[in-house]
């Protein structure tokens, strides 16, 4: 404490506030970072959702052979990707990931819960696509071709993974 009593009142003053100003905005910018991650996490998951059961009300009614796979369009950034149950198939996928293999594939959460998880295939053929797409979710699909497993990601032309904290 001696070298600080070498400083006059309004020196060691200035130095106390500045110190409490620069702890203020470092708190206030880790807040408003944290809150706008979150927000934004919230918007991609209700976006997903939101095309995922649009895909669910226009695929599931449509008729079309089981031969080929159907292009769905993009809205905004989410992709949609519709397989066979077991997950070994595409029947649908957005325009941006229609030539695409199966990005994933369903398993329990847990052994007490019925929900489904998302496990990411990664295989070199793939890799590419799995760069530009993050925040999956999973569903379940009931079409005429029978039971199947829908998954949306949101799509990015660029790697957003950099972002996330």
């Amino acid at each position: 404490m001696p070298r600080l009593h070498k400083f006059s009142i309004r020196a060691r003053l200035t130095f106390i506030f500045v110190l409490a100003v620069a702890a203020i905005l470092s708190v206030t910018g880790v807040s408003l970072v944290h809150l706008v991650r979150h927000s934004l996490a919230g918007d991609a998951d209700n976006e997903i959702q939101s095309q995922m059961i649009r895909t669910q009300e226009i695929f599931a009614n449509a008729k079309s052979p089981d031969t080929y796979r159907v292009v769905l369009a993009m809205h905004g950034d989410v992709v949609i990707q519709v397989t066979n149950l077991a997950g070994t198939k595409v029947w649908a996928a957005s325009s941006a990931i229609a030539k695409a293999p199966v990005l994933a594939r369903s398993g329990a959460a847990s052994r007490t819960s019925a929900r489904l998880s998302l496990k990411m295939v990664r295989t070199s053929r793939d890799e590419a696509t799995l760069s530009q797409i993050s925040s999956g979710q999973i569903g379940s699909i009931a079409t005429k071709r029978g039971p199947g497993l829908i998954f949306g990601f949101i799509y990015a032309k660029t790697s957003i993974t950099a972002w996330t904290f």
